[in-house]
């Protein structure tokens, strides 16, 4: 199955908007799918009770209402005591961001409707965003008066476009000064 092939489905009861939203999965998605595959006869995702054997007695699906003592205890065991399912979700849209996902290209993805969502996630790749900014340059132009290093050339240069001194104050008065009569 190729990464261009593989998607999953929120069913619309499941979805907060309500309506089904198609997820293609990443290769890595479906390693761990299929990696799961088999251990349960219903669910991909279980939770299994092991016995001091080492052997599975059971495994159960984790089901939405998932907040029992197994995800506690994995929970206190990552360090992350405060963690709740949906900050998984948070944490993904994050990853994306920094990773330079256009926010049309999440939003979509993550199945918001309003791009106001997605902007939640998008500043934090405020850094990333260096690289969109110099994408555009200025283009080369070859200057329309010949070079010349006559200092009376040069000065005449800065009379004719309205720039005595050679350079504009802050406001541009001295730029356009008819504007400012």
């Amino acid at each position: 199955m190729g990464c261009r092939q593989a998607s999953a489905r929120v069913w619309g009861e499941d979805a907060k908007a309500g309506e089904l939203i198609p997820v293609p999965l990443s290769e890595e998605a479906v390693a761990v799918l299929q990696g799961c595959f088999g251990q349960h006869p219903t669910h991909v995702f279980t939770y299994a009770k092991i016995g001091k054997d080492g052997v599975v007695k059971w495994r159960r699906p984790i089901a939405s209402g998932s907040n029992n003592t197994a995800w506690r205890n994995a929970r206190k065991r990552a360090g992350l005591p405060a963690l709740r399912w949906h900050d998984l979700r948070h944490t993904w849209a994050t990853w994306h961001a920094q990773a330079g996902t256009p926010a049309i290209v999440l939003q979509a993805l993550g199945g918001w409707k309003d791009a106001r969502m997605v902007r939640t996630y998008t500043p934090l790749a405020a850094i990333d965003l260096l690289d969109h900014a110099n994408a555009i340059r200025l283009p080369t132009i070859s200057p329309k008066v010949p070079v010349s290093t006559d200092p009376e050339v040069e000065g005449n240069l800065n009379v004719i476009s309205g720039v005595d001194d050679g350079i504009r104050t802050h406001n541009n008065r001295n730029h356009n000064p008819g504007l400012y009569r």
